[in-house]
């Protein structure tokens, strides 16, 4: 998925709640963190502790390299 597509959809709802554009912007494959931080625009403690009770909830899964990823529906 190219860059500036995730980048459109995360600031097309600035009124949907931070867990939301997270969960929205992942996919199946890991995405660093950083990248997570650009796009959406928080801080990286605001995305660690959204991540953190996603992960909690089982929609989120945590990789090697600080990478993250959406949980397979099952």
């Amino acid at each position: 998925m190219p860059a500036s597509k995730p980048a459109q959809a995360a600031k097309a709802s600035p009124a949907t709640s931070l867990p939301d554009r997270l969960l929205e912007l992942l996919g199946p494959s890991p995405t660093s963190i950083d990248e997570l931080v650009r796009l959406l625009g928080a801080t990286a403690a605001e995305i660690q502790a959204v991540l953190f009770d996603l992960e909690i909830e089982g929609l989120t899964l945590r990789h090697p390299g600080q990478t993250v990823s959406r949980a397979p529906e099952a």
